[in-house]
């Protein structure tokens, strides 16, 4: 009896590995390479963007990258925002014009609508203070997207609703 008991207990035992080598496949950021597409998604979803200028050849690039991009916590908070990468030599030019980028990399988070939350999150000591500016972008813009956006004019406002094939709430209260 013992001994059945001691051949079924290793039966039962978890084998290690699924005897075929496979690895886990660990996490990386999902990076949208073109700027207008990601601002787009970004727009679509009301999520803040994080915009990482670099070159991949250039060497602080790649270290900013490995240190923060690669980094668990960072990884996970970034499904929360929309990532854009911009290649610092390749065709996205006006991006570095616009935010006067002069030399990569740089990163930024931006809003929805391209405006800029804070200044740049280049002098980022560790990875837990890129998640909290990571968050915070996150958390601006969902309550950004919350929030109504009352329009004035009645006219307009039953354009709009016939267009989007939406209805109207009309708020007839008055601040005095």
């Amino acid at each position: 009896l013992l001994a059945g008991l001691a051949a079924t207990v290793l039966l039962a035992a978890p084998v290690c590995g699924d005897g075929e080598g496979k690895k886990e496949e660990k996490k990386k950021i999902e990076w949208v390479k073109v700027y207008a597409d990601g601002l787009k998604q970004a727009q679509a979803v009301k999520k803040a963007i994080l915009l990482f200028i670099s070159s991949d050849s250039y060497m602080p690039s790649k270290t900013f990258q490995s240190k923060w991009f690669g980094d668990a916590n960072v990884i996970a908070s970034a499904e929360k925002v929309v990532c854009i990468k911009v290649d610092s030599g390749g065709k996205d030019k006006a991006i570095l014009a616009k935010y006067e980028v002069k030399k990569g990399p740089d990163v930024r988070f931006l809003d929805y609508n391209e405006a800029q939350l804070g200044g740049t999150a280049n002098d980022v000591k560790k990875p837990e203070e890129m998640v909290e500016l990571i968050e915070k972008a996150a958390t601006y813009c969902a309550d950004m997207a919350s929030k109504i956006d009352w329009m004035t004019n009645y006219d307009q406002a039953l354009a709009q609703a016939k267009e989007q094939h939406k209805p109207i709430f009309i708020d007839f209260s008055t601040e005095w």
